[in-house]
């Protein structure tokens, strides 16, 4: 009952608290929803090639595929295995096999964090998961080239391996229900900090008031050198003990001692030369009993629980209804067709290449629907002209197409008044995930409706010259300008010129 009453109570305070998102549109809490989506996506953070790339580097960074990931994972859960094999007393065979294997994986997985860098060089730096790899990984290797310059430090070497395992964490980020866990707890982290300070502000208050009222109380069972309120830290100690539930109520018997204890007589007034000779038998009172159940009650029936209704709520939102699972298959599949066609993780791709992701990609964000069936590509590049999209040398960047999806999905929501600070915000995200964004904003860029518009111009008057001169060679009667232009527009435009729409090509010259 208790826990029941307090998460409702928690839903409560959160709603009326909502602030800004109470009082969004639900177009613009879908906006959020799909560009969160794309922001938190682990494959949309991959590092990307910058500078004067060498082929040896290109050639290099079409090995990282998730087979590789997919290699480095078996090797971590096989060190996982070779530290789960190490006991007490091996004999010095098993002992020499395992140290063997040991520096065998350090090697590989300092060789693996060494061929990164080389061909991501300080962007590799730019994913938090990189960075854990690295520190993990270069810190067990100091320890083990401590171990070995000094033979007193031989037990770091042990260290070194346990240290190794932490790799494991970084499994949570491709098991998709373990992800959903670990960011449950990560996500409810500021929140179960503030419940935290609470928590440690109402057992301060009690052990201050333990001290004052039981420090005299003669030992006994559960009062004892362990559990007792006579200095500060030890009262901390126990009113925490006691916020687990552990033996409260014996203590709290104790400390309400009015008698005699194995045949030793409290004292009513423990004077301050009996406490000097630590002959500290004072008897109890009878505050002990409102004082250890309103601790129970406010402590461990409530502020525990609010603790319980966070991390519930935190799990919620990672866990949606069935649209936002439908959202979330459909970015990771536009994720995993971009990455496909963005080999060099340059997160620049060709308005034709778009339209050829896009025909892969299921409905929301696509234009595949649920029978497999997609749209002509000439259909796809009409409705992306639509969009507007800014080009870059005839190039279209992830993030601008990121955004546009979102747009389109929620239906074209107002992002001004309440959702303003929520983009800027979204805004902050992604240059702090794509540090090009920053030179990118400043570049002059062009608009890929115009560059349609023009595809299908210069389509239409090429198709117009080798019409006109077909009819001039099979028919030397040309009709005049005024009797073709008529028919040609009585026929259906062409298609846009696909040379003009791939940044791949050069333009041809007419």
């Amino acid at each position: 009952m208790f826990v029941g009453s307090v998460i409702d109570s928690f839903q409560s305070l959160k709603k009326e608290m909502a602030g800004e998102e109470l009082f969004m549109t639900r177009e613009q809490k879908r906006w959020v929803e799909i560009s969160r989506a794309f922001l938190t996506h682990p494959h949309s953070a991959q590092p990307k090639l910058v500078g004067n790339v060498s082929e040896m580097r290109k050639k290099a960074y079409t090995w990282l595929t998730p087979r590789f990931d997919n290699i480095v994972t078996g090797l971590i859960c096989f060190n996982n295995l070779i530290i789960a094999m190490v006991y007490y007393q091996m004999p010095r065979e098993y002992a020499a096999f395992i140290d063997i294997m040991s520096t065998i994986l350090s090697v590989v997985f300092s060789l693996e964090i060494a061929f990164k860098i080389y061909v991501f060089r300080f962007q590799f730096f730019a994913d938090n998961w990189n960075v854990f790899d690295f520190v993990v990984v270069a810190a067990a290797d100091a320890l083990i080239i401590l171990s070995q310059v000094d033979s007193s430090f031989n037990t770091i070497s042990s260290a070194a391996r346990v240290f190794r395992l932490l790799r494991t964490i970084k499994l949570l980020n491709t098991m998709k229900s373990f992800r959903t866990l670990f960011l449950t707890f990560v996500s409810s982290l500021p929140s179960l900090m503030n419940i935290g300070i609470l928590l440690f502000l109402f057992v301060y208050i009690y052990a201050i008031l333990g001290m004052n009222l039981f420090s005299t109380v003669m030992f006994q069972k559960e009062l004892n050198s362990q559990a007792n309120f006579r200095t500060f830290g030890m009262s901390l100690l126990t009113m925490f003990r006691c916020t687990t539930g552990e033996a409260w109520q014996s203590l709290m018997h104790d400390l309400i001692l009015q008698d005699t204890y194995q045949g030793v007589a409290c004292m009513d007034d423990v004077s301050y030369a009996d406490i000097a000779a630590g002959n500290i038998n004072g008897c109890g009172t009878y505050f002990a009993i409102p004082f250890m159940m309103s601790y129970q009650v406010i402590v461990a029936f409530v502020l525990l629980n609010l603790f319980v209704a966070v991390v519930l709520e935190a799990f919620a939102d990672e866990k949606k209804d069935e649209e936002s699972e439908r959202v979330r298959r459909s970015v990771q599949c536009f994720i995993d067709e971009w990455t496909k066609e963005d080999r060099f993780g340059t997160r620049f791709v060709s308005p034709f290449t778009l339209a050829v992701i896009l025909r892969k990609v299921p409905t929301p964000l696509g234009f595949m629907d649920s029978d497999g069936v997609s749209q002509t590509t000439a259909h796809v590049l009409k409705t992306i002209a639509g969009w507007h999209l800014p080009m870059l040398d005839r190039r279209l960047h992830f993030k601008d197409v990121c955004t546009v999806l979102a747009a389109r999905f929620s239906g074209t929501p107002d992002l001004t008044g309440n959702a303003s600070r929520l983009v800027q915000q979204m805004e902050k995200q992604w240059k702090s995930r794509f540090p090009e964004l920053k030179m990118y904003m400043f570049s002059p860029k062009a608009d890929f409706a115009e560059h349609y518009a023009a595809s299908v111009i210069y389509k239409w008057v090429k198709y117009r010259r080798l019409r006109k001169a077909y009819s001039s060679a099979t028919n030397p009667q040309i009709p005049d300008d005024h009797e073709s232009g008529q028919e040609a527009d009585q026929e259906e435009l062409p298609p846009p010129s696909p040379f003009l729409l791939d940044a791949g090509r050069d333009d041809e010259k007419s």
